[in-house]
């Protein structure tokens, strides 16, 4: 466990490569239609204040300077925003924003998957790490057991990710609906949206197939060992 296997490179290797396909669309695609003007020249914060009274969501917008910092906070149902996505009337800056407004709608709606991620969140920051302190005392001290109960808690992390996958598609799609039925974007316009937002989903995705093969390995590793 404290040197680096060649196997484990076997278990994550197809998550590393989704994810490295997942940043070249990005960097491709991000960049594309960061310098792609819409044609109605809204930016994310006009469009976070026209979605917000149209469809009755109470935000409050908070813009950072901090990039690739855009969220929502179902919490305080705080909009954050970069500077460059609020103030930005690319394609890529309402797709972007459209994608949180896509979150608030499901916490508005009370989405069953959000709700049940966001009970998670405390559980996992520390089942993920009680797993793996588990997992690593375990092998130190030849107790396969225990390993194995640590990645029952390690393995909270890979639920959260598949529940995580589900809700971030569908605030994509929603993200879509928004632009094409609110007229935001023209037709032409929303196939440069959709491409932006496919490819942070597969990042997400990368993130579930990594996930699941730290589990597969650190369960390969102790087969090895009984």
């Amino acid at each position: 466990m404290f040197y680096f296997d060649p196997i484990y490179l076997l278990f994550i290797t197809p998550g590393l490569l989704i994810g490295l396909i997942a940043t070249i669309l990005l960097r491709l695609w991000g960049n594309e239609y960061k310098s792609t003007q819409n044609i109605n020249h809204i930016s994310g914060s006009e469009l976070a204040s026209a979605i917000s009274q149209n469809m009755g969501l109470k935000l409050q917008l908070r813009v950072t300077p901090d990039e690739y910092n855009d969220s929502f906070d179902p919490r305080d149902r705080t909009l954050t925003l970069s500077n460059e996505t609020a103030y930005g009337t690319t394609i890529t800056s309402v797709a972007i924003t459209a994608h949180e407004l896509g979150h608030a709608l499901q916490h508005k709606q009370k989405s069953a998957l959000m709700s049940l991620r966001n009970i998670l969140v405390p559980i996992v920051n520390i089942g993920t790490n009680l797993g793996y302190f588990l997992i690593v005392f375990g092998f130190v001290i030849n107790a396969l057991r225990l390993s194995e109960i640590g990645i029952i808690f390690f393995s909270l992390s890979t639920v959260f990710t598949l529940l995580t996958l589900p809700i971030e598609i569908d605030a994509s799609n929603r993200a879509l609906h928004i632009l094409k039925t609110q007229n935001i974007l023209y037709p032409d316009e929303i196939s440069g949206a959709r491409k932006v937002l496919t490819a942070a989903a597969l990042t997400y995705v990368a993130a579930l197939f990594e996930s699941i093969g730290q589990i597969l390995y650190f369960l390969f590793r102790i087969k090895r060992r009984e």
